[in-house]
């Protein structure tokens, strides 16, 4: 059986830190709608060492 659990981020809370760009982040989204993905995650390629 699958966990599910949902986390809420209060971005006023977060005002005045810096802004950064999401790198890695492992979920899944139950939808099967469009996404502008591009606006919020850059592509990148990672070579495995060895």
């Amino acid at each position: 059986m699958a966990a599910h659990s949902v986390i809420t981020v209060d971005l006023n809370s977060l005002k005045d830190t810096a802004r950064d760009r999401v790198h890695l982040l492992p979920a899944s989204v139950e939808s099967d709608g469009s996404a502008r993905v591009g606006q919020y995650f850059s592509p990148a390629i990672r070579h495995r060492d060895g």
